[in-house]
């Protein structure tokens, strides 16, 4: 009878690409659940929006917004905006600086002229 031969893995595969194919897949793991608790955190954010308008509750009022722009037009660089639970959350105004960096505009003064 003869002796069956299985293959083995080739030697030509050196440990360390295995090794990384298998971080590379730890890591795209970690990456999707990251993504699935990023999409579950956004619906539960949006089906309490829903529920918020179904009841009635006013979200934007017009209070809100003028004390908004009050905020601004005095030239705050960070404004006080109540939550839909009444709480006063705090948000900067400033453009952070990497942000500001990336996507610099270089403008010139736009000059109109009216001639009639």
């Amino acid at each position: 009878m003869a002796a069956i031969e299985y293959p083995s893995t080739p030697a030509s595969i050196p440990l360390h690409h295995h090794q990384a194919t298998m971080e590379a897949s730890r890591s795209s793991d970690g990456e999707r659940r990251r993504k699935e608790e990023n999409l579950a955190k956004a619906k539960a954010n949006v089906q309490r929006i829903i529920q918020l308008y179904n009841s009635g509750k006013p979200l934007f009022t017009r209070t809100l917004l003028k004390d908004l722009h009050e905020q601004i037009v005095q030239g705050k660089d960070k404004v006080k905006i109540p939550t839909w639970n009444d709480e006063a959350k705090t948000y900067s105004l400033k453009v952070p600086k990497d942000l500001a960096e990336r996507w610099q505009v270089q403008s010139a003064p736009i000059r109109h002229s009216l001639s009639l």
